[in-house]
């Protein structure tokens, strides 16, 4: 890590060491698990994918899911990988990130919210309806994704595998009913930390008790929003929809639209992404993103990009620059356009397609962090909508903003 500084003298130590555990996953000691489970934390398990490198994480091993950088409250999401160079361990009554024996930086991991300990009358665990991201509030009300059925799922992916994986061990809710998220959601919005709400969920190519994937996903939306009277600022992901069923998506009172279209180069997405290009298409899933615009607004539109895919070997390209050449021109397209793209740093996880490639090099993701930030500067982009520092520990775009930005 020592050498990372010193190569890379300009950039906030903290953006590194979240980079570089993003990139390569973290282990703990034994003795750090055994002082994490008497902690009243949020663990890994629940979530949309397992975000591991080496194996998939469930809710008993109370393994944390995430933790904080001391001094400066840098969030990062613990990606377990028991190959990794960096350690989180237990010494002298701290919790602390390590390289080898020596100390990187003092942790602290965040407090369960009060609705985890709670359940529904049928005995279902909250946290299996709603999972807390600290200031955020994460709703996967679909936990499978049709494409994997015709084997057309994103290489990088392992959304059903993970669901398959979530069944064995704990309590696992494919399909939410909108009754379920609206009864966690009151317990969880009482709690005033949580503040945002992302709502996803996997693809449906058909129907699913006899209603589209449109009107499946907008009867929750209405059901979710009813109760509360008043949405909290959402973020809602699915495919890249025409005009008129975005427009049925934002009456629902969603404020932002992330149609995911993970990577930019056209060759790469019909290959990563063969799902989205065999149902949607490249030019078709673009020019859909730039119309719904004209619904949601300036920045309101915000695809996801899974930085460090389009290296993917054998397909991807194989040196930086010309990696960082394609993904930036076309963020630069899309910010032209009013569109706000996201990044999300690629975990290979070992049950998705790509499991046991390498990651990019660090290079790439500083390199991309820097330009990213000076690009939506240029186009007056801000932030992503209705997320936040203390939220976002997928990737590094608040950091840069936070110790670099304006």
């Amino acid at each position: 890590m020592q050498s990372y500084y010193n190569q890379y003298p300009d950039v906030h130590p903290s953006i590194i060491i979240k980079t570089e555990v993003l990139r390569m996953g973290v282990k703990f000691t034994e003795r750090a698990k055994e002082q994490a489970k008497s902690l009243d934390t949020v663990f890994k398990g629940y979530h949309l994918f397992s975000y591991d490198r080496s194996r998939t994480v469930t809710w008993e091993e109370k393994i944390p899911a995430d933790f904080f950088l001391k001094n400066d409250d840098t969030f990062v999401q613990t990606r377990v990988n028991e190959d990794s160079p960096y350690t989180i361990d237990y010494l002298d009554g701290k919790f602390a990130l390590c390289e080898d024996s020596e100390r990187l930086r003092e942790i602290y991991f965040r407090i369960a919210p009060g609705y985890y300990a709670k359940t529904l009358d049928d005995g279902t665990p909250m946290r299996a309806i709603v999972q807390s991201i600290n200031e955020q509030l994460f709703i996967t009300i679909n936990k499978y994704c049709e494409m994997w059925k015709t084997k057309d799922q994103c290489l990088f992916c392992d959304f059903v595998a993970q669901t398959n994986e979530q069944q064995k061990k704990e309590v696992a809710i494919v399909h939410k009913t909108p009754e379920q998220i609206s009864l966690v959601l009151r317990e969880a919005l009482e709690e005033p930390k949580h503040r945002y709400l992302l709502i996803t969920g996997g693809t449906i190519l058909t129907t699913y008790k006899n209603k589209s994937e449109i009107d499946y996903y907008c009867e929750h939306l209405n059901a979710i929003a009813e109760p509360l009277r008043l949405l909290y600022p959402v973020n809602f992901q699915i495919n890249a929809k025409n005009h008129e069923e975005f427009k049925k998506i934002f009456d629902a009172g969603v404020g932002c639209i992330q149609p995911n279209m993970e990577v930019w180069d056209r060759r790469l997405f019909k290959i990563l992404c063969p799902g989205k290009d065999k149902y949607v298409g490249y030019d078709e899933w673009i020019r859909r993103m730039i119309e719904a615009v004209d619904v949601f607004g300036f920045a309101k539109v915000a695809p996801n990009f899974v930085s460090g895919v389009e290296m993917a070997k054998p397909w991807g390209f194989q040196d930086v620059r010309s990696a960082l050449n394609s993904t930036l021109g076309g963020f630069d397209y899309l910010m032209k356009h009013g569109i706000l793209p996201r990044l999300d740093m690629w975990t290979i996880e070992p049950n998705s397609a790509l499991g046991g490639q390498e990651p990019p090099p660090l290079e790439y993701y500083i390199e991309l962090g820097k330009e990213y930030m000076e690009l939506r500067h240029k186009y007056g982009m801000p932030t992503p909508y209705g997320l936040s520092r203390g939220c976002y520990r997928i990737d590094t775009t608040f950091d840069w903003e936070y110790f670099h930005g304006r």
